[in-house]
């Protein structure tokens, strides 16, 4: 890892006087990633659903902070693995191994340049315990595995969102998780067509996301 800095909880905090954006690019930088310049060359003809190809960098992804955020929420739980669902470049593993430093990290990317540079950034951080896969999670053969902590962007349009929650409430009384849905058009899928997500156990609902537990109250 760099001498220059480490990945303390603090990193994470973004000060008052910076926008949350500029703050996640500034952490972007320290880190190395050439979004830019990725984004430039990833085609529109890569995958047949809508992964927000041609987004200002900023726009596509989760401000750091509010990753932060979500996870100090569930600081005090046993988090051993995170799945995150459409992880672009995968600021989620890098805000998780500052919180849960010993938790694994699972990302699934449908574009590859994005999983190819979020590896490359964090293999250079030496986070071992992190792997994005370039992988179709909308394709009928993919599994969903057990984990801690799910995390769901808007990463394509509701109909294929729903591809997503279906597999997870097949199991949700026998196991016990989170889900991070971040975006207004997921949590609103969620709220509208799953209450099985939070009928039983109260949900936290913060301002850009809202997080759901299968086997506790969060509020």
């Amino acid at each position: 890892m760099s001498k220059k800095f480490s990945l303390t909880p603090s990193l994470f905090i973004c000060p008052d006087d910076l926008h949350i954006r500029v703050h996640s690019k500034k952490l972007d930088d320290l880190f190395g990633f050439q979004i830019n310049k990725c984004e430039a060359i990833i085609s529109e003809d890569e995958t047949e659903f809508n992964s927000w190809i041609g987004l200002e960098p900023e726009i596509l992804q989760t401000p750091y902070s509010e990753i932060f955020q979500y996870f100090c929420a569930l600081k005090d739980y046993r988090i051993e693995k995170i799945i995150d669902f459409g992880c672009a470049y995968g600021r989620v593993a890098i805000v998780s191994s500052a919180v849960f430093k010993d938790s694994h990290f699972f990302g699934y990317e449908v574009i590859k340049e994005r999983a190819n540079e979020g590896n490359r950034v964090l293999k250079k951080l030496d986070l071992n315990n992190s792997n994005i896969y370039h992988e179709d999670i909308l394709n009928e053969s993919f599994k969903i595995e057990k984990a801690d902590i799910y995390f769901i962007y808007d990463f394509s349009d509701p109909i294929q969102q729903k591809v997503i929650l279906d597999k997870l409430s097949e199991n949700v009384f026998d196991n016990k998780f989170f889900i991070i849905a971040r975006g207004l058009g997921v949590r609103s899928l969620i709220q509208n067509k799953y209450p099985q997500f939070h009928s039983l156990y109260k949900p936290l609902h913060l301002d850009s996301a809202s997080i759901y537990s299968s086997f506790t109250n969060l509020s």
